[in-house]
C-alpha cells in the first residue's frame, strides 16, 4: 500500500488549497506484518462466506416469521436477532461453545521457545496486536470466528474417535545416580540405561530405550524370557511348573526339578521362532502328559506332589474354563472370536459394593452374545463377575502370577443355582433327550435301557469317559425321583424351564424336561466335570 502526503509551504498538495511557501510531498509504504495477514483473495472469500451465511439465516428467520415451509426450530427464532447472529456460525447441540479470550490468536500459536525469546515490551505488543486482530479488525474477526468454529469441530471429531494410551520415550532422559548409603541427597556415580551385568549385554547398535530392551528380552542370548514362558505354560498343564515358584526366578526361588528339560524346551522355543502353538503341541502329545492320573497308594505316598512326573496331572478347571465347559456341553457356546466385552446374566444384587450399587450393574446382554467365552466377560474391579470369583478368579486389582486353587461349598452352590449354569442344565437335559446321537443310542430299547443310554451319553459329554455301573445307578435313581416330583408339581417345572433366554422345545413334556434338567445340573456339578 502506497500513500502520498503533502508538506507545508508554497506548493499545493493534491486536493489542498493553493498557497505560497515552500515544501513538498513525501511517499511511504505500509507493509502488513505478522503470520496472520491475509491476502485480498482470502479476505474476499471469507467475506462472501459470512455474507452467504447471514443471507441463509435471514431467509430462514423470515420464512419462519411468515409461517412458510421452514423447520420448526427456525420458526421459533425471532426476526430481531437476525442482524446480531448473522455473522456467527450455528451452534450444534452438544458442541462446545466458543469462548472469546483476550489475546486469542487467529493464527497458530508460537512455541514456548519463541515466546521466551521476546522481551516484556515485545510480548505486550504481540498480545495487543492479537487482540486487535481477533476482536476489532473486521477481517480478523471473521478469521477468529472461522478458527473457533474449526476448533470446535476438531474437538467434536476427537471426542468421537476411539482413544488409547500410548507410552512415549522422554526426549531428554532423566538422570539416575547411585545414592551413597541409600540417601537420595548424596548422589554418587551417574548411571545410564543398561542391563544387569550378570546377564548378556545388549548389542552395541541397539537403542538404549524400551525398544532396545524388548529386542534384548527376546534375543536368543537372553536366558530368562524363554525359560519363564516355558515354565508358565508347563504350569498350566501340570498344576506346578518345573520351577515351583513361577512368580520368582530369583535367588529365593526354588531350583527346577528337571533343569535339563527346562533348558531343552526353552531352547526349542527360541529356535522355533517363539512358536507357542508348537510348544503346546509338544507338551500335550508327550508321554508324560498322556499318563493316567490314577496311581497306587505306594507311589502317591512316595511322591505326593508328583515332582517326579510319574503320573498324569489332575487339576480343577480355571474359573473361565468351568463356564466355557458348561456352555460347550449344553450346546450354547457361541464361538465368535474377537469383538467387544459381554455382560452375561448374574444373580440379583451382585453389582452392590460397600459404597452402594454400581451404575449399569444389572444391565446384561441378550441373544447369542451372552453365550460367548468367559474371556470376553466384562470385568469391573469394584464388582467382579461373582461366579468366577467363587472359582478363584483374581480381581485384577494387582498383578497375580499364580492363582489359588480351592474347593469350597460356594462353588457347588454356584453350579447349582447361578442363572448361567441353570440355563446350561436345561439345554443339556434337552440335548440328552433330543440329540441325534442320544436318540441313536436309545433306539429300539425299553424305557430303563433307553434312560441308561441317554444318561451315559450326558455323562460322557461332561466327563469325557463312560460312567461306571454304580454311577449309572445313582443317576437313574435321581432321574426317577425328579420325574415323580415334577409330575406332582407342574408349576415348579414351568418355573425351572423359563430360567434364561434359551427356550426348551415346547413339544417336550414339562415334567420330563425338568427332570432331565435336574440330572444335567448334577452332572455339571460333578467333581469329574470340573477337573481334568
Amino acid at each position: 500500500m502506497k500513500a502520498v502526503f503533502g508538506g507545508g509551504g508554497g506548493g499545493a498538495g493534491p486536493g489542498g488549497p493553493r498557497g505560497g511557501g515552500g515544501g513538498g510531498a513525501f511517499l511511504f509504504t505500509i507493509t502488513p506484518e505478522g503470520d496472520d495477514v491475509l491476502t485480498h483473495e482470502v479476505a474476499t472469500a471469507l467475506r462472501l462466506k459470512a455474507r452467504d451465511g447471514a443471507v441463509r439465516a435471514a431467509a430462514g428467520a423470515v420464512a419462519a416469521a411468515l409461517d412458510l415451509d421452514a423447520p420448526r426450530s427456525q420458526k421459533a427464532a425471532p426476526v430481531a436477532s437476525i442482524a446480531g447472529d448473522a455473522a456467527k456460525p450455528p451452534v450444534q447441540p452438544g458442541a462446545p461453545a466458543k469462548v472469546s479470550l483476550v489475546g486469542e490468536k487467529s493464527a497458530p500459536a508460537s512455541s514456548p521457545e519463541e515466546e521466551n525469546r521476546l522481551s516484556p515490551s515485545e510480548r505486550r505488543i504481540q498480545v495487543l496486536r492479537e487482540y486487535y486482530r481477533s476482536h476489532i479488525d473486521p477481517i480478523g474477526r471473521i478469521v477468529a470466528d472461522e478458527l473457533a468454529r474449526l476448533k470446535d469441530e476438531e474437538t467434536v471429531i476427537k471426542l468421537r474417535l476411539p482413544q488409547t494410551l500410548v507410552l512415549e520415550e522422554r526426549k531428554k532422559p532423566r538422570q539416575a545416580y547411585i545414592f551413597k548409603r541409600g540417601v537420595y541427597k548424596n548422589r554418587g556415580e551417574n548411571v545410564g540405561p543398561a542391563t544387569p551385568a550378570v546377564l548378556p549385554p545388549m548389542d552395541r547398535g541397539a537403542p538404549r530405550n524400551r525398544l532396545g530392551l524388548a529386542e534384548w528380552l527376546v534375543s536368543g542370548r537372553h536366558p530368562l524370557t524363554s525359560r519363564v514362558l516355558v515354565n508358565r505354560v508347563w504350569k498350566q498343564y501340570f498344576g506346578a511348573g518345573l520351577v515351583r515358584t513361577a512368580e520368582d526366578f530369583g535367588t529365593r526361588g526354588e531350583l527346577p526339578t528337571h533343569p535339563d528339560l527346562l533348558d531343552y524346551l526353552a531352547t526349542e522355543l527360541v529356535d522355533g521362532k517363539w512358536d507357542l502353538k508348537k510348544l503346546h503341541r509338544r507338551i500335550v502329545l508327550s508321554a508324560t502328559y498322556r499318563q493316567a492320573s490314577s496311581t497306587s497308594k505306594e507311589k502317591r505316598d512316595r511322591d505326593p506332589e508328583n515332582r517326579l512326573l510319574a503320573r498324569g496331572p489332575r487339576l480343577r478347571l480355571s474359573a473361565e474354563m468351568v463356564r466355557d465347559n458348561a456352555l460347550a456341553v449344553s450346546g450354547l457356546l457361541y464361538e465368535k472370536i474377537g469383538g467387544p466385552s459381554v455382560r452375561p446374566p448374574q444373580p440379583a444384587g451382585a453389582g452392590k459394593t460397600v459404597a452402594g450399587p454400581m451404575p449399569d450393574a444389572h444391565r446384561r446382554d441378550r441373544g447369542e452374545k451372552q453365550y460367548r467365552r468367559a474371556l470376553y466377560v466384562y470385568w469391573k474391579r469394584e464388582a467382579p463377575y461373582p461366579s468366577m470369583v467363587n472359582f478363584d478368579a483374581v480381581k485384577r486389582d494387582s498383578c497375580t502370577v499364580t492363582r489359588p486353587d480351592t474347593t469350597t461349598p460356594l462353588q457347588a452352590l454356584t453350579l447349582l443355582n447361578d442363572p448361567v449354569y441353570v440355563e446350561c442344565a436345561r439345554m443339556l437335559g434337552q440335548r440328552m433327550i433330543r440329540d441325534r446321537e442320544a436318540v441313536r443310542r436309545a433306539r429300539d430299547l425299553k424305557k430303563p435301557e433307553e434312560d441308561a443310554r441317554r444318561l451315559a451319553y450326558g455323562f460322557r459329554l461332561c466327563t469325557s469317559r463312560a460312567p461306571t455301573e454304580p454311577e449309572l445307578q445313582v443317576l437313574r435313581k435321581l432321574l426317577d425321583d425328579q420325574r415323580a416330583h415334577f409330575k406332582g408339581h407342574a408349576e415348579e417345572a414351568k418355573k425351572l424351564l423359563v430360567v434364561g433366554d434359551a427356550r426348551v422345545d415346547e413339544a417336550l413334556d414339562p415334567a420330563e424336561a425338568a427332570a432331565w434338567a435336574c440330572v444335567a445340573s448334577a452332572l455339571l456339578n460333578l467333581d469329574a466335570t470340573i477337573h481334568r
